[in-house]
């Protein structure tokens, strides 16, 4: 992933998090997609149909066109490595 597809990755994965879209919950692609400028949203579709692939960051997917986080701990650790913003009960560095 460049640069650019790492920033919409982060910022779909720190939305997901945020949103509890884990273990059964699910969410339709555009739901997902929905959290980048309108510009991007195609090449948001890509990336995470590509983390998807990889297993990049936890995302999997349940039925077509839906997908969810189904490692909370690989998200996060994503997350920490790219510079996104980690959601507060899942920051467990907080004292």
């Amino acid at each position: 992933m460049n640069d650019s597809e790492t920033a919409l990755a982060v910022r779909m994965t720190e939305k997901a998090l945020h949103r509890d879209v884990t273990g059964k919950r699910h969410m339709p692609v555009e739901g997902i997609v929905c959290v980048v400028a309108v510009h991007n949203r195609g090449q948001a579709k890509e990336v995470l149909e590509e983390m998807v692939r990889n297993h990049t960051a936890g995302w999997a997917r349940m039925k077509p066109e839906t997908y969810h986080i189904s490692d909370e701990d690989a998200a996060v650790e994503f997350l920490e490595e790219n510079g996104g913003n980690i959601p507060f009960r899942y920051n467990h560095d907080v004292k």
